[in-house]
């Protein structure tokens, strides 16, 4: 019922965010994992569009896990500012399963060329991100849990920490 496809998952910033990829890991205790996805993008969570690497091209179907602990990172060939991002599985291996990060930091906080931060090197401002999934599984209890983001590589930008919430 619910290892079908159509199925996803989204983080909503609740701001507008800059998105640079998605790092992404199958079930910790099941050999479960995601082979293959595609992300959607939207800045108002109800209109969605695929991420493509070149305007006019068909949605790219990113390479996903090959087992269930090894990390796989996939930066995107070009930043997106989006206010959520939802990743939608293409083919699995068993079920849909999924741990992920993103990749990226919050709009506000990105220093323009020539202009200092007002952040402290390695430090990271909280920030809070609301997780769904399409379709969770009915009483399916929640877990909490926060997971960094990197900062934007060559900026100085610092890490970024975001309090996700998934149904698994």
């Amino acid at each position: 019922r619910f290892n079908e496809p159509g199925q996803w998952i989204q983080v909503d910033f609740e701001e507008p965010t800059l998105i640079s990829g998605v790092v992404t890991q199958g079930r910790e205790d099941q050999p479960q994992w995601v082979q293959s996805f595609i992300v959607l993008i939207s800045e108002d969570g109800v209109n969605f569009t695929p991420y493509t690497d070149y305007p006019g091209e068909l949605a790219k179907i990113f390479p996903g896990n090959t087992d269930q602990n090894t990390l796989v990172k996939n930066p995107f060939n070009r930043n997106i500012i989006a206010q959520v991002i939802r990743i939608q599985p293409v083919t699995w291996e068993d079920a849909i399963a999924i741990r992920f990060n993103v990749l990226g930091c919050a709009e506000k906080t990105t220093p323009l060329p020539g202009t200092t931060g007002t952040g402290t090197p390695g430090t990271g401002t909280p920030g809070t991100v609301k997780p769904t999934t399409g379709q969770p599984p009915s009483g399916t209890p929640s877990t909490e849990g926060t997971r960094p983001t990197e900062g934007t590589p060559g900026t100085g930008t610092p890490p970024t920490e975001g309090t996700t919430k998934s149904s698994t």
